[in-house]
């Protein structure tokens, strides 16, 4: 007589838990980590013209929350997996379904998945593709105590006292590494820095935020404080010689790459010298540096000529292309661009097609540039210090050049 074949084990108990976690896990990206190490690949935040990504980020995003949601109701083990997964990183593209979320993070999970903690517990990572309030965000930072990321694409503050409440609830949140807000409305601009609380971000690594919010922060003490970005969106010179330059003097031994752009009318007049407060001699440990110029020169440096950084590596440019006196007024730091004032420069990028396109256009309309310009990318190109043309990805040299311009005395 044949030997009975035993019934067929369930398909969960015939894996390890480990195994299947993993396989979860890909069906879940991307996750909190993953979002962290691939902001612009995914299209979280967002670079030029970076609409497509984020349209194709957040479909992926919607499709794995559905799969894992799935997958969290075909059984109690898969469910007891599945359910950490599903809620470590949420993504709303309208504010409203935030709001609504709010209390469900609040509640816990019937199956105990959570080991006795609720839903919030769960949440790494949280990304809103739409204006937020500061009492919205406030709510999910206090259920939500394990946060890594956040990523709002606006923030609307209605009072300081909002501000205030939710700068206090950033600051409970341990493992928060990184805090990106694209945009900011005020109805009320009363965020003075003296009436605020000194509030510590220990784990922050990176922050990326508009100048209205960036001029109350004079107090926040940020010790892992890497990569930081601000959005000059209208000139302030008493708020950010009493805030910013604080908040940089204490934090700036530990950043390493520094993104600073303003909003499109804003010019070169705009900005008043810094004088003995300005930003690069603070940053002295500064390996990466994106700038929008001419506008933002003044703050940069106050040495005269020529202009030095012991350890900058990179150097991004975007210049505006709508300034007539952009090149007459990149020269003091663009004839400083040797390795005798910065020694450690290894790349440089020309974003915009500056200083002229490098296409068939550019060929059929030959540009003028200053004979010191080409003197410059002559020099550039002796010292091996490579410099491409955004977004064209070009290498730029002295002989390219030759073939897209002229190159003539100043007047």
């Amino acid at each position: 007589m044949a030997e009975r074949v035993p019934p067929l084990q369930n398909a969960s108990s015939r894996l390890p838990v480990e195994i299947w976690t993993i396989i979860f896990r890909l069906v879940g990206y991307p996750l909190a980590e993953d979002i962290e190490h691939n902001l612009v690949s995914l299209g979280i935040i967002r670079t030029g013209e970076a609409t497509e990504p984020t349209r194709l980020a957040l479909s992926i995003m919607r499709t794995s929350h559905r799969d894992l949601s799935s997958i969290s109701l075909t059984c109690r083990t898969w469910s007891m997996l599945a359910i950490p997964l599903l809620y470590n990183a949420l993504y709303f593209s309208d504010a409203r379904d935030l709001t609504a979320f709010t209390p469900i993070l609040r509640k816990y999970p019937l199956n105990d998945s959570l080991q006795g903690q609720r839903y919030g517990h769960a949440v790494r990572a949280i990304i809103i593709q739409d204006c937020v309030s500061a009492s919205a965000l406030k709510a999910i930072c206090d259920v939500c105590p394990s946060l890594r990321f956040i990523g709002s694409a606006s923030l609307i503050v209605k009072t300081g006292a909002h501000w205030r409440r939710l700068q206090q609830s950033l600051s409970k949140l341990s493992f928060l590494r990184r805090l990106f807000i694209e945009w900011d409305v005020l109805d009320d601009e009363d965020l003075s820095p003296a009436s605020l609380e000194s509030f510590t971000f220990s784990s922050l690594t990176s922050f990326v935020i508009s100048s209205c919010i960036s001029h109350s922060f004079g107090s926040w003490p940020a010790p892992n404080l890497q990569t930081i970005g601000v959005v000059y969106t209208h000139p302030r010179y008493e708020r950010i010689m009493d805030t910013f330059v604080p908040f940089l003097r204490r934090n700036a031994n530990s950043i390493r790459c520094l993104q600073l752009s303003t909003a499109p009318a804003l010019s070169f007049d705009d900005f008043a010298p810094y004088g003995s407060s300005a930003i690069l001699p603070m940053c002295s440990n500064l390996n990466s540096l994106t700038v929008c110029v001419p506008s933002l020169l003044p703050i940069l440096w106050s040495d005269p000529y020529p202009l030095t950084h012991e350890n900058l590596k990179e150097l991004v440019l975007v210049p505006d292309p709508e300034d007539p006196d952009t090149t007459k007024r990149l020269r003091p730091l663009l004839q400083s661009l040797y390795l005798k004032n910065f020694p450690r420069l290894r790349f440089i990028a020309l974003a915009n097609s500056y200083p002229t396109p490098l296409t068939v256009e550019g060929l059929e309309n030959i540009t003028s540039l200053p004979t010191w310009l080409g003197q410059v990318f002559q020099k550039l190109e002796d010292e091996k210090i490579p410099v491409a043309q955004l977004p064209s990805k070009m290498l730029i040299g002295y002989e390219l050049l030759t073939y897209f311009c002229d190159f003539v005395e100043d007047p």
